[in-house]
């Protein structure tokens, strides 16, 4: 997130790049795939609120980051979040975990979820299935721009579409071609970022 921070700096936001729960700096010691990692958004989100009344807040996130800023848009939000911005985000835990199980390391992916799934609803407090972008967008009302590379392998491109069409705001594609797994900014840097701005600069325009 090194990059897309320093662009939206150098444009004259405000920007805040918390490392979530057992990454970097961060505590922690499970990786929520984004459904724990919501509730580290929404107390940012608090502490900014806290330090400014008249925030206007964008969530952005890429891959986790993103899958982390759809799921927190299904819960109720301040005033002051204004969109979000998700880039290859994945439709759900669930759905991601077959994918890659599948396409990268060629194994059954029955027996292995469902231990997997019993795993995590014991340690972890929730079920795969229940981590989900398409469950949680379909409670947001926020302006949400979603992005993907189409030669992304990680998180299929296609979840693009199921994202955006679960989300109940203002919603927008952006596809990427050739790029993969969280590099569109880096095949095509100014489309990316202009896209980007118009979004932000349309939907705080339309809000006034």
């Amino acid at each position: 997130m090194s990059y897309p921070a320093m662009k939206f700096a150098k444009a004259g936001y405000n920007v805040v790049v918390p490392d979530l729960r057992a990454h970097g700096k961060s505590t922690g010691n499970h990786i929520g795939m984004g459904w724990l990692e919501k509730e580290d958004v929404k107390a940012w989100i608090n502490e900014i609120v806290k330090l400014d009344a008249a925030a206007q807040i964008i969530l952005f996130g890429g891959s986790m980051g993103a899958a982390s800023v759809m799921v927190a848009s299904g819960d109720p939000l301040p005033k002051q979040v204004k969109m979000l911005i998700a880039d290859c985000g994945y439709s759900s835990v669930y759905n991601e975990c077959r994918y890659l199980l599948k396409s990268a390391l060629h194994l059954p992916t029955g027996p292995i979820l469902y231990f997997a799934n019993s795993f995590c609803r014991k340690k972890m407090g929730f079920d795969l299935k229940t981590a989900s972008s398409i469950n949680q967008l379909q409670k947001n009302h926020l302006p949400a721009l979603f992005i993907h590379g189409t030669a992304d392998k990680f998180v299929p491109h296609t979840a693009i579409y199921k994202n955006m069409e679960a989300t109940q705001g203002r919603k927008m594609g952006l596809l990427i071609q050739k790029a993969p797994h969280l590099s569109s900014w880096i095949y095509d840097e100014q489309r990316y970022f202009t896209v980007v701005e118009q979004f932000i600069g349309n939907n705080l325009e339309s809000e006034k």
